[in-house]
Parts: structure tokens; C-alpha cells; sequence
């Protein structure tokens, strides 16, 4: 909801599975990666809130899901 509220038309979470989260944007890859780092960071402070340390990573995928990209933020 917090994503939702503050990407409302440029990133948009489109699945989630187990502690992983997808996200669909129109935005160019040079742009998006502060609203990356940003996901990231509200999802690593989400575990500390309970005292577990979750280390996020992100991938960016172009076209096909065996092709992606991890980003170093």
C-alpha cells in the first residue's frame, strides 16, 4: 500500500511470492533506480521493525525472466 500510494502510475507491484516482489514500470532504467533503492529500503526496514535482517535485492528484467539484471544499489 505504501508503494502503491507514493508510484501510483510509474511502478506498480504485479505479483508477489513467498518474500519476493515483482514489480511492473514504464519508466526508464536510469529513473527507476532510486524508486528501487527506496523499495528496497522499505522492505529491509520492514524486517528490522521485528528484529529480522532482510537484505534486498533487485533485478531488472527487459524481456525474459532468465535475462535479468541484478542491480547493485
Amino acid at each position: 500500500q505504501m508503494i502503491a500510494r507514493e508510484y501510483p502510475d510509474d511502478v506498480k507491484m504485479v505479483l508477489q511470492v513467498h518474500d519476493e516482489l515483482i514489480f511492473e514500470s514504464t519508466l526508464p532504467q536510469k529513473e527507476l533506480i532510486p524508486h528501487l533503492k527506496n523499495i528496497a529500503d522499505l522492505m529491509e526496514a520492514a524486517g528490522r521493525s521485528v528484529g529480522v535482517v532482510t537484505p534486498a535485492k533487485c533485478e531488472v528484467v527487459k524481456k525474459s525472466w532468465d535475462k535479468g539484471v541484478e542491480l547493485s544499489l
